[in-house]
C-alpha cells in the first residue's frame, strides 16, 4: 500500500493554506478578493511538469507540482497553498487510498488562472 510507505523525514516544506473571501469595497456593493490563512502544515513538494504560456502578451512559466500532507478536512479546489512567495493554485484534492492518513494535492505554481 502506498500509504504505508510515506516516510514522515518527506515532510520537509512548511506551507500555509489559504482561503479566499470577499471583503467590501466600501462603494457600490462590490468587493475585493482576499486571501486568509487558516492553517500552517508541514508538506512535500514534488515538481511534476513544467510549461510556458503566452498569458496577456508575457510568456510566463508554470509548474505542475504534486503535493502531499497529512489528511486534513476540508481541503478543497477553491483553495491554495503557499510557501513564501510561492503561491500553489489547487487544482485537484486527493484522500489516497481513501484512508484519511494522506491528501495528494495537484497544483499550478504560477498567477493565478
Amino acid at each position: 500500500m502506498l500509504c504505508d510507505k510515506i516516510k514522515p523525514s518527506r515532510f520537509r516544506h512548511r506551507v500555509t493554506l489559504q482561503s479566499e473571501s470577499l471583503v467590501a469595497d466600501g462603494g457600490g456593493g462590490g468587493g475585493a478578493p482576499v486571501w486568509s490563512d487558516q492553517a500552517t502544515i508541514w508538506a512535500d513538494i514534488q515538481p511534476i511538469s513544467g510549461r510556458e504560456i503566452l498569458h496577456s502578451q508575457m510568456l510566463q512559466g508554470r509548474v505542475t507540482p504534486r503535493i502531499i500532507t497529512r489528511y486534513r478536512a476540508g481541503v478543497t479546489t477553491a483553495m491554495r497553498l503557499a510557501k513564501g512567495a510561492r503561491l500553489f493554485n489547487i487544482r485537484a484534492v486527493i484522500n489516497m487510498e481513501e484512508r484519511n492518513r494522506y491528501l495528494e494535492i495537484m497544483c499550478e505554481e504560477g498567477a493565478a488562472t
